[in-house]
């Protein structure tokens, strides 16, 4: 049962970042953020150990939605918050396969001083 749940929640958040990408190839930032934000906020217990519930797994997926909620405040010049986002991946997320690109971002970002 808790593999059928994880593969449910796994398939939610895989279709509100789809939905995400959508909106940012319309250039419809905003929609893209509240999108992962609420991917996040939903499938993503362990993000915020303030509302997390006892049981609850994460979806695996966290990583991406960060990557990717950090790649689009950088194409909104939302330097600090897109910075928290790399910030998030690189510390709690060591065994991603997606924290060599977050570091990536992050050194663009102290090269460019932003």
């Amino acid at each position: 049962m808790r593999e059928l749940l994880a593969d449910v929640t796994a398939r939610l958040v895989r279709h509100e970042l789809y939905v995400a990408r959508f909106y940012l190839q319309r250039d419809n930032y905003t929609a893209a953020v509240l999108r992962i934000q609420y991917a996040l906020r939903n499938f993503a217990p362990g993000l915020d150990t303030a509302t997390a519930k006892a049981g609850e797994q994460p979806s695996g997926l966290e990583p991406e939605a960060l990557l990717l909620l950090g790649e689009t405040y950088l194409k909104m010049h939302k330097w600090t918050d897109a910075r928290a986002q790399f910030e998030i991946i690189v510390n709690r997320f060591q065994d991603s396969g997606l924290i060599l690109p977050a570091r990536n971002f992050l050194g663009w970002m102290r090269e460019r001083g932003v």
